[in-house]
């Protein structure tokens, strides 16, 4: 089970042992401006084919990882407000996004 969190993490949570397997990151840009440098919060995730994750944030930012490292692989940023919504065609590879902005 994945989770989001509002420290800008995700973390891979086993359904046997209730343990934390995998704790990653969402790193802020390095800019001078203070709210691009702030954490932001996770509000969606969706698994994309067998071994990658797509998360959701409040920075508009769509980002795909690894879940097997929990490495960052690409980040997208063509929305202009929080992600609160995504689905994915894996069969496809596609991935939408939308969220407060009314953007796909």
């Amino acid at each position: 089970v994945f989770a989001g969190y509002e420290d800008s993490s995700i973390r891979k949570w086993s359904l046997e042992s209730g343990q934390c397997e995998l704790h990653f990151v969402k790193q802020s840009k390095k800019s001078t401006r203070l709210e691009d440098r702030q954490s932001c919060l996770i509000w969606s995730l969706k698994l994309f084919g067998d071994s990658e994750l797509v998360s959701g944030d409040s920075k508009g930012e769509v980002s795909v990882w690894d879940t097997t490292h929990g490495t960052l692989i690409k980040t997208f940023n063509g929305l202009k407000a929080d992600v609160q919504c995504l689905e994915v065609n894996a069969r496809h590879g596609v991935v939408y996004a939308t969220g407060v902005d009314a953007r796909i």
